[in-house]
């Protein structure tokens, strides 16, 4: 039971404080009262008993520390003002995260009680750990693009140096393609970067489409059909029933599909098979890219979607990645409130699944 609240004033100002809300008593150094309402996001309170002068059960066990130290700290030095963020413990439920601030109620002068509020600031919280994990992550991603770009201008410079100094134009011939090679790489690392960049930051908004997700296919499909043809490889495209149009943003979209089949193209061996199958189910459209390539080792396969995994495999004819491209196609397909799946097996294949909604929300900003 709650402890029994003084007369006016003291009663008055806690029914006038928000709905959360506790006193601490100075001389004794501890709570005496504890709003009721706090107590409805206990969980299985008919079965755990309450702890009504005492909020530590209900605060996660790593901030035990700064909450006791957060009471022992209301002193007239500060005229027992405080304030702190605490994570809560699995007891609540809703509340992840919870401010607790601290006044002082006056009486002839002295001060014997302290109201504190308890707010919910989980989704506060939660958006500012997102946006400090974003600024970690892209740090991180300058840090490898920064260390990747340093090869291939180091080799532009150094030919160039030979180019000067070499007499021979058939030797400088072969440096300017090396030149040529290194530049590629570079700019290719730069665009990926700059992409990613975009689809993280930007405040701009989709701008979305009604498009066949088949013909979407079929054209990504002849980006690539010189590498098809040279490495014999045999495609099949399964149409769905009726073609179904979705709402897309076309040009990011259609790069979403183009890095996918890039990849098949990249590591199915000549003569392989790549197989891609558009269907729907009751919740969602599906579009399934197969091939029956190297697969991918369940160690890289962790790490695949990731920004800063620093995954770059060569392709089976030495075609250079920046290791981006699937961090970059998780984005994009997100954006559309999509999502993506993989399945491998070293030397059996490879399958990525897309999923779309079938009712698609708003689009989000990027």
């Amino acid at each position: 039971m709650n402890a029994k609240i003084p007369n006016n004033p003291h009663k008055l100002i806690t029914q006038t404080v928000p709905v959360f809300f506790f006193i601490w008593d100075v001389k004794r150094e501890k709570i005496i009262y504890v709003s009721p309402k706090f107590f409805d996001l206990v969980k299985g309170t008919e079965i755990e008993p309450r702890d009504e002068s005492d909020l530590k059960p209900y605060i996660d066990k790593e901030y035990h520390k700064p909450y006791l130290q957060f009471f022992s700290a209301l002193t007239p030095k500060n005229n027992f003002i405080n304030k702190i963020e605490l994570k809560t413990s699995n007891k609540l439920k809703k509340f992840e995260w919870i401010e607790i601030h601290t006044f002082p109620v006056e009486e002839q002068q002295n001060v014997e009680l302290v109201v504190g509020h308890i707010v919910d600031i989980s989704d506060k919280k939660n958006h500012m750990l997102d946006l400090e994990g974003e600024n970690k992550n892209f740090d991180s991603i300058i840090q490898i693009i920064s260390h990747d770009l340093r090869q291939p201008f180091t080799k532009i410079s150094l030919l160039a140096d030979l180019i000067k100094e070499e007499p021979d134009t058939s030797k400088t011939s072969n440096y300017a393609d090396k030149i040529k090679n290194a530049s590629e790489s570079a700019y290719a690392l730069l665009q990926h970067f700059l992409q990613l960049t975009v689809l993280n930051y930007s405040s701009e908004v989709l701008s979305t489409t009604s498009e066949s997700l088949f013909q979407i296919v079929k054209n990504a499909l002849k980006t690539y059909d010189v590498e098809i043809e040279s490495k014999q490889l045999n495609i099949k495209v399964v149409a769905p029933e009726h073609d179904f149009s979705y709402p897309v943003d076309k040009s990011i979209f259609n790069q979403a599909i183009k890095n996918i089949i890039s990849n098949a193209v990249k590591f199915t061996r000549p003569k392989g098979n790549i197989s891609i199958n558009l269907h729907e189910t009751k919740r969602n459209y599906k579009i399934k890219i197969a091939d029956t390539g190297i697969g991918i080792p369940a160690e890289i396969k962790k790490r695949l979607f990731k920004e800063i995994s620093s995954v770059r495999r060569t392709g089976l004819e030495g075609q250079k990645s920046t290791g981006l491209g699937l961090a970059i196609t998780k984005k994009i397909i997100e954006l559309h409130n999509g999502k993506i799946a993989v399945k491998s097996s070293e030397n059996k294949g490879t399958t990525f699944e897309i999923s779309l909604p079938l009712k698609p929300k708003p689009t989000k900003a990027f």
